[in-house]
């Protein structure tokens, strides 16, 4: 009885475990989608100033894409993210709004290189 009531137990353990594992792994993918190493360089999306930038800022972000009209009011949207380098900011036609006042930027970058921003409507 006792071996019967140990592999039962075993394979309930062997059960969680997978699971767990799958859990953490599917969560994992959804979190953060890149590899280290891929060559075509990972594709981000982004809806708002913060996220852009955030995602700009992203080691591991190669390719930002905006997915959304971004309405700003008094401040720069984005402002010189400090790993905004060999990157590409796609806007697919969407705009970057400010309230229109000439003293703060939809995009602004200072010192950058190697920085692809196309399809935007600042």
């Amino acid at each position: 009885m006792a071996n019967k009531s140990t592999k039962l137990l075993f394979f309930v353990c062997v059960l969680i475990t997978l699971f767990l594992f799958s859990w953490t792994a599917n969560a994992f993918l959804i979190i953060q989608p890149c590899y280290i190493g891929d060559e075509a360089g990972c594709t981000c999306e982004c809806d708002s100033c913060e996220d852009c930038t955030n995602a700009l800022n992203s080691t591991s972000c190669k390719n930002i894409k905006l997915q959304k009209n971004i309405s700003i009011s008094s401040e720069t949207c984005i402002n010189n993210p400090e790993n905004f380098n060999n990157k590409t900011f796609d806007c697919q036609g969407h705009t970057i709004e400010g309230n229109g006042s000439g003293s703060d930027y939809g995009i602004y970058l200072n010192g950058k290189s190697g920085n692809m921003i196309k399809n935007c409507v600042v």
